[in-house]
């Protein structure tokens, strides 16, 4: 008996395994929740694509605030600019700053610019003919994110004609690009007038190498959308995040990515 009892036993584990081992016929509510989901995703694809080209069409550009900041239209926004001044290249003044050797002017504190370039640029018209010394210093400041004192570097004054602007160009490091996109309310702009005692005119600091009217126009947007979709059988939405990182002057797109799901 006990030996019979054990082959009944192994008989019935075999029985047991065996029904693991085959599967299982689907559900008529899996299948539709497995249709569903693929149907949910192509339909995501799709409106996902058409969004991003869509976007990629769109012009972006600074707010009215920080264009009006970085456009010098106010002795206001910036701490050691004396007035403005009616001659300009972009906007409705430049700003007017006494320079006597190292001379600073520092912005007010900006919000997220949203995006950023591999350049900046900021037009001077000279008092006089620079022969012997003269520069120009740019400082980025963003204490929030780490960026405590960021110097974008030096551009000579030497021989540029006083009857004109002269844009000058800043190259901007790629870490710096990044932080620039990201969320913030203490950007600051230092720029450093350091030559001849004489009246100095700025205007149209820029990051970007794209041009509008205004000087406004962004190079690199990250833009962020949510999707909602409801699973089958009245499941509580869930939410999937997507981040597009794109050129608005070549029309490329970089690095979508999920976000969150």
């Amino acid at each position: 008996m006990p030996q019979l009892a054990r082959k009944n036993t192994h008989q019935n584990n075999a029985h047991i395994h065996r029904n693991r081992l085959q599967p299982k016929p689907a559900t008529p509510f899996a299948l539709c929740s497995a249709m569903l989901l693929l149907l949910g995703m192509a339909l995501l694809a799709s409106c996902s694509s058409e969004r991003s080209a869509a976007l990629s069409s769109r012009p972006v550009k600074l707010t009215a605030r920080a264009a009006d900041v970085l456009g010098f239209e106010s002795a206001a926004d910036w701490q050691g600019m004396q007035r403005t001044n009616a001659a300009h290249t972009q906007g409705a003044a430049s700003g007017e700053v006494v320079v006597n050797g190292w001379t600073e002017v520092t912005s007010i504190p900006l919000s997220t610019l949203g995006a950023s370039g591999s350049e900046a640029k900021i037009d001077i018209k000279v008092p006089v003919l620079q022969q012997h010394w003269g520069e120009v210093r740019l400082i980025v400041k963003i204490p929030s994110l780490g960026e405590w004192f960021r110097e974008l570097g030096s551009k000579s004054l030497l021989g540029l004609p006083p009857d004109s602007f002269h844009s000058l160009t800043f190259s901007v490091p790629s870490e710096l690009q990044e932080k620039l996109t990201d969320e913030y309310s203490d950007l600051t702009f230092t720029v450093v007038i350091n030559a001849t005692a004489g009246l100095y005119l700025l205007d149209n600091l820029r990051i970007s190498s794209g041009a509008t009217e205004n000087g406004s126009v962004i190079d690199m947007v990250e833009e962020t959308y949510d999707y909602k979709i409801r699973t089958p059988m009245g499941f509580p939405f869930f939410v999937l995040r997507l981040g597009f990182k794109y050129s608005v002057e070549d029309r490329r797109f970089f690095h979508p990515r999920v976000l969150k799901v």
